[in-house]
């Protein structure tokens, strides 16, 4: 199962979509959240990566995927939901690409929060 799969069509970021979730909230309040948390998942996966531990990579991937998805980042939890799904199952991980994808997906969505603070920091300096 490649968990990157028809992922593209995607939105990276839906603020509407986290509008809706967190009944109104900032969104400035849960990027910069997610942004110091960010770091932690990445150190997580590496070391998940470096055990093989299909329960660990099931267990972060729902997590990452359920934050991920209330904060609107539908590519991001898509692939997280994916890794989880192939993680619970008895198919064969290919542990480097499988956390390289998991990387990459954090890596740009990361770059979209950062992007979407700033564009909202000058709205409001308007």
């Amino acid at each position: 199962m490649d968990a990157t799969a028809n992922v593209n069509i995607l939105p990276i970021l839906d603020l509407e979509d986290f509008r809706y979730r967190s009944n109104g909230a900032d969104f400035s309040e849960f990027g910069a959240l997610a942004l110091s948390l960010l770091p932690q998942w990445r150190e997580q996966l590496a070391s998940v990566a470096q055990h093989q531990n299909r329960s660990e990579l099931a267990n972060l991937s729902h997590s990452i995927c359920g934050a991920l998805s209330t904060l609107g980042a539908k590519r991001a939890s898509q692939i997280f939901s994916r890794l989880e799904e192939l993680a619970r199952s008895i198919e064969p991980i290919t542990w480097t690409s499988a956390i390289e994808n998991a990387q990459s997906s954090l890596d740009y969505t990361e770059d979209t929060i950062r992007n979407a603070l700033f564009s909202l920091h000058e709205q409001k300096s308007l």
